[in-house]
């Protein structure tokens, strides 16, 4: 296997795992029940 093709396996990898998490991003954003206040965001965060 030369240099490229490990590159381009690498990259193929990649690109499935960045898909995949915006996929479960996306599912996630969909339940609002999940989502945490932004007053409780803000509050800890200060």
């Amino acid at each position: 296997m030369s240099d490229r093709d490990k590159v381009r396996l690498v990259e193929r990898g990649y690109d499935a795992w960045k898909r995949a998490k915006i996929e479960r991003g996306l599912a996630q954003a969909q339940d609002r029940s999940a989502m945490i206040p932004v007053e409780q965001v803000l509050r800890d965060l200060s």
